[in-house]
């Protein structure tokens, strides 16, 4: 007997579905419903709605105020998100001034992060204990840098640049044993702290912190640094003075750099623990250093 199968039966195929197969499947599953409930997410965190609330937004209906509060919250938690991306943020900090009293300064840019960094008018933080690093902090203006409790900070090759016209002023929140730690060794002739080559050191006033310092060391004809202070000649020439330099609390320890063959004539001077840079044949005075309840 011949079977046979009519025109309008129709043969379903069998699926053989492996063990793999289904694993991938699930695996595959399982991904996409993560990414759908991490971008739901982020977004609900970000932005403090969902997705389908900006629609109006996109659509060109600014008039709705409900979108303009979603537009002003997109715009302040990216400020705050590029910040803490480079290490940097925003708070109220105390500190101790010259007199001995605890203030409190606000909007303080905090730092946590090393690297090389321009710091313009206003109040930061150092904050933290990271590796030490090489670069150069440079002072914009007046500048307040207050020293976290327990932070750790050590710049090489270039320190903290504060050429004439400048000003910085370091602060402690403590006296104590976590008294914050900064270290700041120059590089080309500069001083740890203070005047780049062959530049004037600006003003340096000092409240509190665990401070060391030591200028770059100089060959040939030139000049080193000062540790804290200007920076050392090029050639045939003067070293920068040391600017005005107070210091009113904390433990500062200040190395000026080696001239050329530790010679302090003839040769390129060394730089002054405190005070101006070395130049041909010598070193420069300072024109100004107080330090006041110092041992």
């Amino acid at each position: 007997m011949t079977n046979t199968v009519g025109a309008n039966l129709r043969v379903r195929p069998k699926i053989v579905l492996n063990h793999d197969f289904l694993k991938i499947f699930r695996i595959n599953k399982i991904k996409k419903t993560l990414c759908e409930l991490r971008e739901k997410t982020l977004c609900t965190l970000w932005f403090g709605f969902l997705p389908q609330r900006t629609q109006g937004i996109h659509k060109g209906h600014k008039k709705n105020p409900a979108n303009l509060v979603n537009l002003a919250k997109i715009s302040v938690l990216t400020i705050a998100f590029v910040g803490l991306s480079f290490g940097a943020f925003a708070q109220t900090a105390s500190y101790i001034d010259a007199s001995g009293n605890t203030q409190t300064a606000s909007g303080v840019t905090t730092y946590t992060t090393g690297g090389s960094r321009t710091l313009i008018s206003g109040w930061y933080m150092l904050s933290g204990s990271p590796s030490a690093f090489s670069g150069t902090l440079t002072i914009s203006g007046t500048v307040h840098l207050i020293l976290a409790d327990g932070c750790n900070w050590t710049i090489n090759g270039g320190g903290i640049r504060v050429n004439s016209g400048n000003s910085l002023t370091i602060y402690a929140q403590s006296t104590g044993s976590s008294m914050g730690r900064l270290t700041a060794n120059g590089s080309g002739r500069s001083a740890g702290i203070g005047g780049d080559a062959e530049r004037s050191c600006g003003t340096i006033i000092i409240n509190g912190g665990t401070i060391e310092a030591t200028g770059a060391t100089a060959s040939g004809m030139g000049g080193a640094g000062a540790g804290i202070g200007g920076g050392g000649s090029l050639s045939y020439y003067y070293g920068g003075s040391g600017g005005v330099i107070n210091i009113y609390g904390g433990t500062v320890k200040a190395t000026g750099g080696n001239g050329a063959n530790g010679s302090r004539n003839g040769g390129g001077g060394s730089g002054a623990g405190i005070g101006g840079g070395g130049g041909y044949g010598g070193d420069v005075g300072s024109s100004g250093i107080n330090c006041y309840n110092c041992d």
